[in-house]
């Protein structure tokens, strides 16, 4: 299951699968800071979408109905628990980085 992340067709509108993906971060009232979970949740998200062939484009936006702000980084009030050394988790976003 997918915390704090919501995906998306463009158009909603359309009656079927499209080439282009929404993935909103859906944390709007502390700016879309990321959590451990949310962080992890974006990672989860784009590994069937860079699988799928019909994919051509995923858009990394927010859901503040305001767009303040995109993403205020990590959120400090809920710092990550450290695993590994920096190098080790930073393998878990390296597909995502790849496909930039």
């Amino acid at each position: 299951m997918l915390h704090k992340v919501r995906l998306s067709h463009h158009p909603a509108s359309s009656p079927a699968p499209t080439p282009v993906i929404i993935l909103a971060l859906g944390r709007p009232t502390a700016r879309n800071a990321l959590t451990e979970s949310t962080a992890s949740s974006v990672v989860c998200a784009y590994a069937p979408l860079l699988a799928d062939p019909r994919v051509k484009c995923i858009v990394l936006t927010n859901s503040d109905p305001e767009n303040r702000t995109s993403c205020a980084g990590m959120d400090l009030r809920h710092p990550p628990r450290l695993r590994g050394t920096t190098r080790d988790e930073s393998t878990a976003t390296e597909p995502v980085q790849r496909h930039c």
